[in-house]
């Protein structure tokens, strides 16, 4: 088989650059670009000299590109050293070059002319780039999703929460934070015409300002994080809370107290 060694290199330090970019993405680690080129161009190096040495075993040969090689482009292109993280990166560079292999094999019948090679890596890369966001948001939204069991006397009713980051929402009072509740679940807990004993302010996209007036429940059992917590504030929104059908928004500070 003849091999262009320049057009072979210049191939792997595409994709290896590729590879780097997406698994900082995958691993929420910032590197300059001149990094990434410098590991791309050490793993497209370190390649070509395995693929031109006289090793007689293909065993070796693939041993050593997948470990030292990828080692080597993982600690100068990202500058992670050490053993349980190297490790964690180098699972994560063989899982990104799966799927970005995957992807333009997919891709490759819309375009088949050679020199739109690049264009397709790219095109790859935004792909596969884009499937992960959707799957690090689905996992966040799933995990921050949960059945809450509320108790205000001897009324409970059990509700679908969203643990929501964005809600700061605090009892200037108290300091306590503050939670919300579907009008429609308020009614189930308190009494007709029972008064709140106190209005809270609040700021919310679509309504610049406006107050929402504020319980207190006896508890909330949480069946995820098996916890009990005594005494939280909930203010009463208008309608739905969310097209998902969401209850409640529980503010994040409402496992640690927040004062």
């Amino acid at each position: 088989m003849e091999l262009y060694l320049d057009v072979f290199f210049t191939v792997n330090f595409m994709m290896d650059y590729l590879t780097i970019l997406l698994l900082g993405k995958m691993l929420k680690r910032e590197v300059s670009m001149g990094r990434r080129c410098f590991g791309a161009f050490l793993g497209s190096v370190l390649t070509c000299l395995v693929v031109i040495l006289p090793i007689p075993s293909a065993v070796l040969k693939y041993a050593l590109l997948y470990i030292p090689v990828s080692l080597a482009m993982i600690i100068t292109g990202l500058g992670i050293h050490r053993g349980r993280e190297l490790a964690k990166a180098w699972i994560f560079l063989h899982i990104g070059g799966i799927f970005l292999g995957g992807v333009m094999e997919l891709l490759q019948p819309y375009l088949r002319m050679g020199s739109l090679f690049f264009l397709l890596a790219v095109l790859s890369y935004l792909v596969v780039s884009a499937l992960w966001d959707l799957a690090v948001c689905q996992i966040r939204q799933n995990r921050n999703r949960m059945r809450i069991r509320l108790k205000k006397g001897e009324k409970e009713c059990e509700v679908k929460a969203l643990v929501d980051t964005g809600n700061t929402l605090t009892d200037i009072w108290s300091g306590k934070p503050v939670s919300v509740l579907s009008r429609e679940t308020a009614e189930k807990l308190w009494k007709q015409g029972e008064e709140p004993f106190r209005y809270i302010p609040y700021h919310s996209i679509g309504k610049e300002a406006g107050v929402m007036p504020l319980f207190e429940l006896d508890g909330i059992w949480i069946e995820e994080r098996k916890c009990w917590i005594e005494h939280p504030l909930a203010a009463v929104g208008e309608g739905n809370l969310s097209e998902d059908d969401y209850q409640m928004i529980l503010n994040p500070d409402i496992f640690t107290g927040g004062v």
